[in-house]
């Protein structure tokens, strides 16, 4: 697999080709940029794992969100028959599917490359496109095994989809709506709290637009802490740090 084939038709940003294909130093010492790229690929784990509690929160809501936001339902008894139903939207000429048990962006053509994001499993996995992967009853066979550099760059339609998703949601919802469901979340026993709602998609906006200056999540949750003693400081200037 090369970056050619992750990056369809050009869509990766000019930063993210210049970010992923930093080379090596010549005296073979580790690539810090290779470190930070593993690093972002696992705070990316830890949003979507606090993400899918969302999902569940807004399935559960009211009139159902993600049936209002678009969300075409299979219902569990005409899918796997276990967990959660399914949903799912057509964006970038694929198809983004949720499931109590994965959410992945799957591609329309099998020749091109997806992602898919196995809570179980908590990571990541490139997944060759087609139809969604059934949930629980993995095909692992359409797993590729990317590095952390290609899986960055395969994640990006699935990570613009989700900001575009939440967006959605706070113009749908009444005022803390996703701060409730974060309350909510921290209250789970098994819970690994991430960024707050109003932080994280702060971050993943920056994410986005600039990868290789966007500070790891770890920083940005003692920072968002050290607010709360001084709140003179603004969130987006401590956003724009260098990541590590």
């Amino acid at each position: 697999m090369t970056l050619a084939t992750v990056c369809r038709g050009g869509e990766c940003a000019a930063a993210w080709i210049s970010f992923l294909m930093k080379s090596p130093p010549e005296n073979g010492t580790p690539n810090p940029c290779r470190s930070q790229v593993r690093a972002l690929v696992r705070d990316l784990a830890g949003m979507f794992l606090q993400q899918m509690f969302f999902w569940g929160c807004d399935a559960q809501s009211g009139g159902n969100l993600l049936a209002r936001l678009g969300g075409h339902r299979i219902a569990r008894e005409h899918s796997c028959g276990e967990g959660s139903s399914r949903y799912q939207w057509q964006w970038q000429e694929g198809t983004v599917e949720l499931h109590s048990f994965c959410a992945g962006w799957y591609p329309a053509s099998a020749a091109e490359v997806g992602t898919v994001f196995i809570r179980g499993r908590e990571r990541f996995f490139d997944c060759a496109g087609g139809q969604p992967l059934e949930p629980g009853h993995y095909d692992e066979g359409r797993f590729l095994y990317a590095n952390a550099e290609e899986m960055l760059a395969l994640l990006r339609p699935l990570l613009s989809w989700l900001h575009d998703y939440e967006g959605r949601v706070q113009a749908a919802t009444s005022p803390g709506y996703r701060d409730r469901c974060f309350a909510l979340y921290r209250q789970q026993g098994h819970s690994r709290p991430w960024l707050p709602p109003a932080e994280a998609r702060a971050w993943l906006s920056s994410f986005l637009e600039s990868p290789e200056t966007t500070r790891r999540a770890k920083h940005l949750l003692r920072s968002t802490k050290a607010a709360v003693e001084n709140p003179g400081g603004g969130f987006s200037a401590r956003l724009a740090g260098r990541s590590r």
